[in-house]
């Protein structure tokens, strides 16, 4: 039920900081995150500033780029969807502009970060967002590294609850209506996790320091699709570079290259045509650079995913991959830390007394 202006008002607006991995909107790369923006808008009437970072930075975890100077941008965006040309100056919204983005030369974490501690530092952040990422981020192998995840651990160790969200991709094309279900699904389910996070019992008194939170692209999606409570199953990966010899030899194949987005975008027919391919030539691309300096050798991101998006494995039951493949909604709390193994069993390895 959609609540009214008197409900919203009767109520603290909540200050949300979004941001993604994915980067500024675009329907290749980053299709999702003026309509969910706009439907938490409408929905709840929560007040949300978007900063993105300025290009693609899929799979680069909660990493920072420490020797880079990062420029701010802003764009607007007009009430079709499209936007402006980016500017360096923030202004007042003109014409038929609904929205004013910040762009930043960083990656999801310094998005985060540069958003709490600077374009927020006034009026404060209560909740971090970051997504919908474009692909799932199930298992552990996605999950570290996972850009959107990444912005989501930066909030979280800024002591600001947070939630990474990601529509997994499960065949390609995908409707409107399907994205606009997920959606409506996500907002609800963003919504009750924000009301308990302080609540006895609630996220922060079980030590919760974020959530991940996996919808399924699924043409069976509907809003009362299951929601379920989840473990992230551990996985794994291999090869993550192609040559580029290799690649352009298999650039039919279902494997995801850096220009395309991930983890987890490739679809699953994708992934399948990637399975039932031939093992890639060991050769690789000479390239001569000249000045005496020799052939160059060149490595292009381009992982073999398919393992992960249909493992081969029986999955078990109360994990986030498992949820993915049987269209149900996954909610998996984390804590702001990699796990450790129980000190009494690691003492165990070897006595240095």
């Amino acid at each position: 039920k959609t609540k009214t202006r008197q409900d919203m008002s009767e109520k603290k607006v909540v200050r949300v900081l979004l941001s993604n991995d994915d980067g500024p909107p675009s329907s290749q790369e980053s299709p999702f995150v003026i309509g969910f923006v706009e439907e938490l808008e409408r929905t709840l009437g929560w007040q949300v500033k978007v900063i993105l970072p300025s290009s693609q930075k899929s799979w680069i975890s909660k990493a920072f780029l420490i020797k880079e100077e990062l420029d701010a941008s802003f764009i607007y965006v007009n009430e079709d969807g499209s936007t402006s040309t980016p500017t360096y100056t923030s202004r007042k919204l003109r014409g038929e502009e609904k929205r004013e983005i910040v762009l930043l030369d960083g990656t999801p974490a310094s998005c985060v970060n540069i958003g709490i501690h600077h374009f927020c530092e006034e009026e404060g952040v209560d909740l971090v967002l970051t997504g919908p990422n474009l692909g799932r981020n199930t298992s552990s192998a996605f999950a570290l590294s996972s850009g959107t995840i990444g912005g989501a651990m930066e909030g979280a160790l800024c002591q600001i609850p947070s939630i990474a969200i990601s529509y997994g991709v499960i065949k390609r094309p995908y409707s409107d209506q399907l994205v606009q279900t997920a959606n409506r699904l996500t907002v609800r389910v963003v919504e009750q996790l924000w009301n308990t996070w302080n609540t006895k019992g609630g996220a922060k008194e079980s030590g919760v320091a974020l959530y991940n939170l996996n919808v399924p692209l699924d043409e069976n999606l509907s809003d009362s699709s299951p929601i379920k409570w989840t473990r992230m199953h551990p996985s794994h990966y291999g090869r993550l570079f192609h040559t580029k010899k290799q690649l352009s030899i298999h650039s039919d194949v279902g494997t995801t290259t850096s220009r395309e987005v991930g983890p987890g975008a490739v679809s699953d027919t994708q992934a399948m045509a990637a399975a039932n391919s031939s093992e890639s030539d060991p050769s690789y691309e000479e390239q001569d650079v000249g000045n005496g300096r020799g052939k160059r050798l060149t490595f292009v991101f381009a992982p073999d995913i398919s393992h992960l998006i249909n493992p081969d494995e029986k999955l078990p039951r109360d994990t986030d991959s498992y949820a993915m493949q049987s269209c149900t909604v996954s909610i998996t709390a984390l804590k702001s830390t990699f796990a450790e193994v129980p000190l009494e069993l690691a003492s165990q390895i070897i006595s240095f007394d």
